[in-house]
């Protein structure tokens, strides 16, 4: 099976590493697809931890989780080990 997302975990080369741990970007063979997963693995972000915001107007560590969509970058930022075994859990690879 083909792996449908990867994380990163996050250090100081990273944006926004002062208030998240992770990244995941969704996987695909093409845009339409990544994008398709980009959109149900954030519509669950939503409900799962609540509204957040774009990382670009991030001034404050009050969220579970954030997103970046720039140039065809498609990630959503997860503020901790908690959030993010949570969503390995409920989408395996």
């Amino acid at each position: 099976m083909k792996q449908k997302y990867r994380f990163v975990k996050l250090d100081k080369r990273h944006t926004c590493h002062q208030y998240f741990q992770y990244y995941i970007e969704p996987l695909g063979s093409h845009v339409g697809e990544r994008l398709v997963r980009y959109h149900e693995y954030r519509q669950w972000c939503w409900a799962t931890f609540g509204p957040s915001m774009e990382r670009e107007f991030m001034v404050t560590d009050e969220f579970k989780w954030c997103w970046h969509t720039y140039n065809s970058i498609l990630r959503l930022y997860l503020k901790s080990d908690k959030e993010l075994n949570w969503f390995k859990i409920t989408w395996p690879t």
